[in-house]
C-alpha cells in the first residue's frame, strides 16, 4: 500500500500534468474563441444595419441578440449616502461579508445574531 508521502507526490504530479494540458487546451482554442469573436461582430453589426433583433435559419440556429448588465459601485460613500436617505435597501445584495464575520467571532466568541458559518475541510497541496 502506498504511502501518503507517495501518494502527495503522484498528486502533484497529475496536478502539475493537468496544467500542461490546459495550457495547451487554452492555446489550441485561441484561433477558435477568435474566430468566433470575429463572426460574433460582424452579426451584431448586420443586426444593427439591419434593424434586426434575431434570424431564425430553417433547418439551422436561431440567433439573438441581447443585453447583458454589470452593476459597479464606484463611489461607495455616496451610493450608501443615497441608500439611507432613500431607505432604498432593494440596493443592496442580501449578503454578510465573510472576512469581517470570521473576526467578529475570533474576536468576540460567538457570531453575529442571524448568522451561520460551515466549514468544510478540504485538502492543500504545494509544491
Amino acid at each position: 500500500m502506498p504511502t501518503l508521502k507517495e501518494i502527495a507526490v503522484g498528486y502533484v504530479k497529475i496536478r502539475d500534468q493537468k496544467k500542461v494540458i490546459a495550457a495547451r487546451h487554452k492555446e489550441e482554442l485561441a484561433p477558435l474563441n477568435d474566430s468566433m469573436k470575429k463572426m460574433e461582430a460582424f452579426i451584431l453589426d448586420g443586426f444593427g444595419r439591419e434593424g434586426l433583433q434575431n434570424i431564425g435559419i430553417e433547418d439551422g440556429p436561431t440567433v439573438y441578440k441581447s443585453n447583458r448588465s454589470s452593476v459597479k459601485i464606484v463611489d461607495w460613500g455616496i451610493f450608501l449616502e443615497w441608500l439611507l436617505e432613500n431607505e432604498a435597501w432593494d440596493f443592496l445584495a442580501k449578503r454578510a461579508a465573510p472576512d469581517p464575520v470570521k473576526e467578529y467571532l475570533e474576536e468576540e466568541g460567538h457570531l453575529p445574531p442571524g448568522i451561520t458559518i460551515s466549514t468544510e475541510q478540504t485538502l492543500g497541496v504545494r509544491k
